[in-house]
């Protein structure tokens, strides 16, 4: 796997390389993942590497709105957060992903994920990764909309956050499995659970 050094530059939150890794391993080649939130693309384009270290051929689509929120409990970027350009953040992923010479690899929607999610047909996405709004309602949103068009696997970031684990809990009730402290994982495929050894 080769990895260009302008990674190193990508700013965002990615604390689930190990899942990646493993997903990608697991996975059948030419699978479709799907990416829901993904900031400055600094997750997606570490997973188009693994789709190359892995020989892979994954099929990626990444969800975002990329917006930014006064409330968001998280540090964004000053630069990006007085931009009077509404599509400053989409402009650096897109730069990103570029200049880390994945772009053929990685399709990207702009879309609330609610939207994004009534453009795939039921059971056609292998795996979906969520973590984008933490709040408890989108999050169940989330849940509601995409677990019907996953076949495979669906899993997610945030696990300790208090409105994305109330919302698994409630929404897989026995089914989620928890895979690190903070990431949480639902085998819709029992096949796949054998696999990871969980």
């Amino acid at each position: 796997m080769i990895i260009d050094p302008y990674f190193s530059t990508v700013k965002g939150w990615y604390a689930f390389e190990y899942l990646y890794n493993e997903l990608v391993k697991h996975i059948n080649r030419g699978a479709h993942f799907v990416e829901i939130g993904a900031y400055l693309g600094r997750s997606s384009i570490h997973l188009a590497y693994l789709s190359q270290k892995y020989d892979k051929d994954l099929r990626i689509d990444v969800i975002d709105i990329w917006e930014n929120f006064e409330d968001s409990p998280r540090e964004i970027n000053m630069a990006f957060r007085t931009s009077e350009d509404p599509n400053v953040l989409y402009k650096q992923f897109l730069t990103n992903v570029f200049k880390c010479k994945v772009a053929g690899q990685i399709h990207s929607m702009k879309l609330p994920s609610i939207e994004a999610a009534e453009l795939y047909e039921d059971n056609s996405i292998d795996i979906v990764f969520i973590d984008a709004n933490h709040t408890y309602p989108e999050v169940m949103k989330d849940l509601k909309a995409w677990y019907p068009k996953v076949k495979s696997i669906i899993a997610g970031d945030d696990y300790n956050w208090t409105g994305v684990k109330e919302a698994v809990d409630e929404f897989f009730v026995e089914d989620k499995k928890t895979f690190t402290q903070s990431k949480w994982i639902h085998f819709k495929d029992k096949s796949y659970q054998t696999k990871f050894g969980i």
